[in-house]
């Protein structure tokens, strides 16, 4: 959504476009065809006309793996809607550099992991991988991770963010 501001894009909420948060095991209880061959799975054609699935990169799992195959091929046979696959390991990854790294310092600082340290992994790797302590991988910066998601998402969408760039550009026109 702070993608949309950083391009200026006078799209709201409610009117133009809904967000609906989920989790990637959701996904196997989706399905992007309109039709009633979905079964039992949950027809995101039924919400709204115009829809989009945005799934992480990851690659954890052969369900996994195997729901990300089905909703992408769905989607290709329908007229509408729309699924993405991020660019990163995970959604955080597409997120500019500089306020997510913001974001995850702010709440080490007012965390009890004292003397941990995180550096963004290069490329579009796991972020969950740059927790370090004493010069080593800090395994417990996973976990951390995970249960502080939400709290990195929201100072991260009240962090500032630099002016648009093109990858942002090319990957926000996707949704469009």
């Amino acid at each position: 959504l702070k993608w949309f501001e950083t391009l200026n894009l006078l799209l709201k909420e409610g009117i133009d476009y809904a967000f609906v948060l989920y989790g990637g095991s959701l996904r196997a209880h989706l399905s992007a065809e309109a039709d009633t061959q979905a079964g039992d799975l949950v027809k995101v054609a039924s919400l709204s006309s115009n829809w989009i699935i945005l799934m992480d990169r990851d690659t954890s799992g052969a369900i996994s793996a195997k729901d990300k195959t089905r909703i992408m091929a769905e989607c290709a046979n329908e007229e509408m809607g729309l699924a993405v696959i991020t660019e990163g390991w995970m959604m955080e990854s597409d997120v500019p550099q500089g306020p997510f790294d913001t974001a995850i310092k702010g709440l080490l600082a007012n965390s009890k992991l004292k003397g941990v340290k995180f550096t963004r992994p290069k490329g579009n790797s796991d972020p969950r991988l740059g927790f370090v302590k004493s010069g080593k991988v800090f395994p417990k910066g996973r976990a951390w991770f995970d249960k502080n998601k939400m709290g990195i998402c929201k100072a991260v969408c009240l962090g500032t963010w630099p002016k648009a760039t093109p990858a942002w550009v090319k990957q926000v026109t996707k949704f469009l």
